[in-house]
């Protein structure tokens, strides 16, 4: 059947998904941005995150330099040339507080680190990773024998965040956003048990006793941030907000911003709820090439705010409190698109024609995976009774093909399930 290109499908996709130009607002990233601020700009860029840490973790992590001495002293020019450049840009700020809260051994008192081989590889032994365990760093950064208790470690990061806030300028009345970056649903054997409580010892079911250490962490965070008259968002999965929600007549949190990683516990039901303020879509995409001693070009996360709550989720900019407009959220939050089918062939162009697949290495059929989504980038064909749309995969800024927008769920608002490779090659979309 020949190709025949509809004037009128097109004009409604552009109407509904918008143009190539609906990407990205809103990233988060881990190293300095300075070299990379035309470029940001240059793809619409609005807002930056950027993070808070009470201690030192790597070169560029923190938005304030305040080195591995730590130390808020000296000169507060250099301390904030990064955020002043941002600003003088014209980008608002997304404040991040993250310290060591991607293991739940964190409200034990616990770190980890992982233990890498000579090619920087995280090591496996016996189908587990291999990690280095050690007790929370206590006040002033300090090694210490004894874990201390989710009160003490919420203090303490509270503390840090409010007081680096404060360096920088935060204006009253927006957000920090504080990391539960783990999954509430993983496992916890023996082994993780034991890895967990370090020799000590408590009462009852641990997953429970972790639940109620994470309550009071977060109880007391948002307590110390109010007092300073800053709001408390969290990056977290769905069982993490469905924890600090349930049976509360207000959540222990102002904003929610659900984590990328697909698979964890209770992250489909609560996007589905529409009841978030940011996704977070794809983790270290990098962009704009080798420059200014960054060897890969900057990788950046990319991220979606919902337009159908209030716009004003905490950003900040030079001027106080700001939000992205309310068209711009919209226009990405309706170019995006979940994979709902586990045979969304990859294109290389709209054709039915199988040679148009495009292949793997080794010859296979190329597809987007189940639950992942993608960028439209708001062309289209009508082949038939059937769509093709152009698309890009991961937020990237490329192209990466056309394919079948039956394969794809009617809204972003519409999260399916998550399934493994193997598992989700056979499942479809609900009709």
């Amino acid at each position: 059947m020949p190709i025949k290109f509809s004037v009128f499908l097109v004009i409604i996709f552009i109407s509904t998904i918008r143009s190539a130009s609906a990407d990205i607002a809103i990233v988060d990233v881990a190293v300095r941005t300075t070299p990379y601020l035309t470029e940001l700009k240059s793809d619409g860029v609005k807002i930056v995150g950027r993070y808070y840490a009470r201690c030192y973790q790597w070169s560029g992590k923190r938005l304030i330099n305040m080195g591995p001495n730590n130390s808020l002293k000296g000169s507060k020019e250099k301390k904030l040339m990064e955020l002043k450049s941002l600003l003088n840009a014209n980008f608002g700020i997304l404040s991040i507080y993250q310290y060591k809260s991607n293991w739940i051994g964190k409200f034990f008192g616990r770190t980890r680190a992982k233990i890498r081989n000579k090619k920087g590889q995280h090591v496996k032994k016996d189908g587990r990773y291999q990690y280095k365990y050690s007790t929370i760093k206590g006040d002033g950064c300090k090694t210490t024998r004894q874990p201390h208790g989710p009160k003490k470690e919420a203090l303490l990061d509270a503390g840090a965040a409010i007081a680096q806030a404060e360096f920088a300028g935060q204006p009253k009345g927006s957000a920090i956003y504080f990391g539960l970056d783990f999954n509430f649903g993983g496992r916890i054997d023996s082994v993780e048990k034991k890895n967990i409580l370090g020799g000590q010892s408590i009462k009852g079911n641990i997953r429970s006793e972790a639940y109620k250490r994470v309550l009071v962490y977060v109880q007391t965070v948002k307590a110390e941030l109010a007092k300073h008259g800053y709001k408390l968002g969290i990056y977290g999965s769905g069982d993490a907000f469905k924890l600090l929600s349930q049976g509360f007549e207000q959540p222990i949190f102002d904003f929610s911003w659900i984590m990328a990683s697909r698979s964890f516990s209770g992250t489909r039901d609560f996007h589905n709820t529409m009841k978030w303020n940011l996704f977070q879509n794809w983790t270290d995409k990098k962009r704009y090439g080798p420059k200014s001693g960054y060897k890969n070009g900057l990788g950046l996360d990319t991220n979606i705010q919902n337009p159908n709550l209030d716009a004003d989720i905490g950003f900040w900019n030079a001027a106080g409190t700001t939000k992205i407009q309310s068209e711009i959220s919209e226009a990405i939050f309706s170019s995006h698109r979940f994979v709902c089918d586990g045979r969304a062939w990859i294109r290389t162009k709209p054709t039915f024609k199988k040679s148009d697949i495009a292949v793997t290495r080794d010859g296979k059929p190329r597809r987007l995976y189940h639950a992942n989504s993608v960028n439209l980038t708001g062309k289209s064909v009508n082949i038939g009774s059937s769509t093709l749309v152009e698309f890009d995969s991961d937020d990237d800024g490329q192209v990466d093909g056309w394919t079948n927008l039956n394969n794809l769920t009617d809204s972003f608002a519409n999260k399916p399930q998550y399934y493994s490779v193997s598992k989700g090659e056979n499942k479809t979309c609900p009709k």
